[in-house]
């Protein structure tokens, strides 16, 4: 199967927009609520099958549900950090979003329920695996700050379950 030259050209620029969002999301806001956004506006562009942004209610309300949601990620961490000041507020806040969003997505951009009955654990098993993998290995610390770390994995993770298996959004 012959893959055309817009095809790729498209795949790269989201990936390219996939990059300066991880990027933002971990330079100006990790611990701040506008990651919901900046990763709603890649989820919307990866959505695109052309060089069109859909604006509509619908991705409105999309929008709207990822900041919430990683506004409750937040909250959940910092309240379970501060209870318990251990690593499992980030694993229990990570299950929060890997829940609530790829059901956002479900409600608000037509993704099927068997598409996100396969992604939700398969974003966290895999954000999960990955994350133990940088604690165990130290590189946990050094992956903060690099553009490779915990948040943009899970982000590239949610990418790769909701848009590449099969052809479907």
């Amino acid at each position: 199967m012959a893959v055309s030259k817009g095809t790729v050209t498209l795949f790269a620029t989201k990936t390219v927009l996939f990059l300066i969002g991880a990027y933002l999301s971990l330079k100006t806001c990790v611990f701040h609520w506008f990651v919901g956004p900046i990763f709603g506006v890649v989820i919307l562009i990866w959505r695109a099958k052309r060089f069109e942004l859909e604006l509509n209610p619908l991705t409105g309300g999309f929008l709207a549900a990822s900041t919430f949601i990683y506004a409750l990620v937040l909250w959940v961490f910092q309240i379970l950090n501060a209870e318990s000041n251990s690593n499992h507020a980030l694993e229990i806040a990570v299950a929060v979003g890997t829940a609530l969003l790829p059901l956002a997505h479900m409600a608000f951009l037509s993704a099927s329920w068997k598409r996100i009955a396969i992604a939700i654990p398969g974003i966290y098993g895999g954000w999960y695996a990955l994350y133990i993998f940088l604690e165990k290995t130290k590189l946990v610390d050094a992956a903060s700050h690099a553009i490779i770390n915990v948040v943009s994995i899970w982000q590239a993770l949610y990418l790769f379950f909701l848009f590449f298996p099969g052809r479907r959004r």
